[in-house]
């Protein structure tokens, strides 16, 4: 490995690669593709008069094709005989004299590796794989603007007070973790957890007078005791995972449900909203068709006229799917 000097004049140009397409970009480019997609950088700092940084870079290229390594890293070479590498070695620092330098910077700009390695053989994929594994999740385009468009509903949503549409449009955001669930330093996931925070701080006194009409519903005959009930399962799912204002649902629901009267209701008024949002959903058309056919089954049974008004509804805006389920039970 050749020897750092101190006295050098020293800069930086900066090569962002993907699977597909290699383009040049700046260091605050760098910065910014890291910090909206959740990348980490992983930046090699060397000079063209460095053999072993040129053959650790030509085994870094190889690398970079394989898209488990290229599409999650932010891969940056930089060149210290440049003037502009002073503003990279400002805001990260390494330890040792040798060349080459490398890097390994997490989305929210913690470094987490900075040191003079060459990285000899399998240790580099494993390095920038393990570095990748602890640096959060990252995010394709398509999630991206996913997740930027529902944060950007969930302040609207806030600046009106709406706080269902705001908790509807967060619940529909987390759906992009599930079958990833991971900490994630991107600047859209960071300000979700933010939005997060100002949701459940600003929805409990909203909660609290939802429940102030569920139990003035309850109170009263059907077809009230059938609405507040229904009131209470929409807010069951707008709720659902959010600590204590959950819990306080769970407790009211249970002590519905020693009643035998109220748990029908209850149970009545759940099947109708999982077939509802279920038909409203982008499902398959089997699923959709299970959906109805719970309605329709449960209209056909219940002998609450409260229930089947609401089992109607629903299937007189979903006739069309009802026709392919049970034609004759639709009149």
């Amino acid at each position: 490995m050749r020897q750092v000097t101190p006295s050098i004049s020293i800069g930086l140009s900066l090569l962002f690669c993907s699977l597909v397409v290699a383009e040049e970009t700046s260091i605050d480019e760098a910065l910014r593709i890291s910090n909206r997609t959740g990348k980490p950088i992983f930046a090699i700092a060397s000079r063209k008069t460095c053999q072993p940084c040129q053959v650790l870079k030509s085994r870094v290229a190889g690398l970079m094709k394989d898209p488990r390594i290229g599409e999650n890293v932010v891969y940056l070479r930089i060149d210290l005989d440049h003037p502009s590498w002073k503003k990279w070695d400002r805001k990260f620092s390494y330890q040792g004299r040798m060349l080459p330098i490398v890097y390994l910077i997490r989305a929210d700009q913690k470094q987490l590796y900075g040191k003079s390695n060459n990285l000899p053989g399998a240790q580099l994929k494993k390095f920038i794989s393990q570095g990748i594994a602890h640096s959060g999740r990252s995010f394709n385009e398509r999630e991206l603007r996913y997740l930027e468009s529902a944060n950007q509903a969930t302040e609207s949503a806030l600046q009106e007070n709406k706080i269902l549409q705001a908790l509807h449009q967060l619940r529909s955001a987390s759906t992009i973790y599930s079958q990833q669930p991971q900490v994630s330093y991107a600047n859209c996931a960071q300000q979700t957890s933010r939005l997060t925070e100002m949701v459940i701080s600003r929805s409990g006194p909203y909660l609290n007078a939802e429940l102030q009409k569920v139990t003035d519903g309850l109170k009263k005959n059907q077809p009230y005791q059938y609405q507040a009930i229904s009131r209470l399962v929409r807010l069951e799912n707008s709720f659902s995972g959010l600590g204590e204002l959950s819990q306080k649902l769970a407790n009211m629901a249970q002590g519905l449900a020693a009643n035998p009267e109220m748990n029908s209701l209850l149970s009545s008024a759940r099947t109708i909203d999982r077939a509802n949002s279920i038909l409203n959903s982008p499902v398959t058309p089997a699923q959709k068709k299970l959906a109805m056919a719970s309605i329709v089954d449960l209209q056909n049974r219940t002998s609450f006229e409260s229930v089947r008004t609401a089992a109607k509804e629903v299937i007189k805006r979903n006739q069309a799917t009802l026709a392919s389920v049970a034609p004759a039970n639709s009149k």
